[in-house]
């Protein structure tokens, strides 16, 4: 008569993680690229390059843990132990990145630096709407065969808060036709367009943006870089 043999569990195996599993702590390298502390801006077609003290390139180390791998091949979501809310990407330098990090170093990389301002501000301008001002006039040519003065062309920049001080003492644009007063689709500028392509689902189609740089990009260093000559509409 066969004996039946008690049902035992099978043995535990130690978890050996590896280096670059969920979990882990890891080190990674952040570049800050030169810069200059008063950076270049647009006034106007005017452009003023940088300038006061120049801060060279500078090279830290930033440790922090592994929270998940990321949507590209060789890239891990971290959260740094300096900033847990605000996990970066971290990347594994290829041939392709030869010249700024050594192959199979770990980098910060900037591919999602933006996604959370890009919330922010689409935020702002979907509660809030936007308004064109004049930003500056361009003297119309005189036209030989009606010997007339063409009319001048306004070019307009977005505003969202009815108190930006860069909006303060401008003519509001109420016309039908003015560089930057349309999308590259040649639909006025709304806040649902603005908002879109602030998340960076529709192409401007130009650089610097239309829009603001205090109220709408949030971004004070950027002030007055409103040029666009590449959209007339």
């Amino acid at each position: 008569m066969s004996t039946i043999a008690m049902w035992k569990p099978p043995t535990r195996r130690e978890y050996n993680p590896k280096p670059m599993d969920p979990g882990q702590v890891t080190v990674w390298t952040v570049k800050r690229d030169g810069h200059w502390t008063i950076p270049a801006r647009w006034d106007g077609t005017a452009y003023t390059p940088g300038a006061g003290e120049w801060i060279p390139e500078a090279r830290t180390e930033r440790i922090g843990t592994i929270w998940s791998e990321g949507s590209a091949p060789s890239t891990w979501w971290v959260l740094p132990d300096d900033d847990m809310l605000n996990p970066v990407i971290v990347r594994r330098a290829a041939k392709k990145h030869q010249g700024e990090y050594t192959e199979g170093e770990l980098f910060q990389s900037t591919e999602g630096d933006g996604w959370r301002n890009a919330v922010r501000r689409a935020e702002n301008v979907r509660s809030r709407g936007i308004f064109p001002v004049i930003e500056y006039t361009e003297r119309g040519q005189y036209d030989y065969t009606t010997r007339q003065t063409r009319p001048g062309t306004h070019t307009v920049v977005w505003h969202t808060d009815q108190d930006c001080p860069d909006a303060a003492g401008k003519e509001r644009f109420t016309g039908d036709s003015a560089r930057n007063y349309r999308s590259p689709d040649y639909a006025v500028w709304t806040p649902a367009d603005v908002a879109r392509a602030l998340m960076g689902l529709v192409q401007i189609g130009c650089s610097p943006t239309p829009f603001c740089a205090r109220c709408i990009m949030r971004d004070t260093s950027l002030a007055s870089q409103h040029s666009c000559a590449s959209v007339t509409v």
